[in-house]
């Protein structure tokens, strides 16, 4: 299992919106060209979610 930890100067519940944002996550992170939905409901626990995954050349779905 990998470990990363950083310090981020903004709060708890800021941090967590922006990670949160699954659908956005194509245009903030570099790993991730884009993340698209596979349903059409609000994300939260259940949602399902389909990237392209350049270094296994399929598609990730979670």
């Amino acid at each position: 299992m990998i470990r990363v930890e950083r310090r981020i100067d903004a709060s708890r519940d800021a941090v967590w919106r922006y990670l949160g944002d699954l659908r956005a996550w194509g245009r903030l992170l570099p790993t991730f060209a884009e993340v698209e939905p596979l349903d059409e409901r609000p994300t939260g626990a259940g949602s399902r979610f389909a990237s392209p995954n350049p270094v296994w050349r399929r598609r990730s779905t979670w």
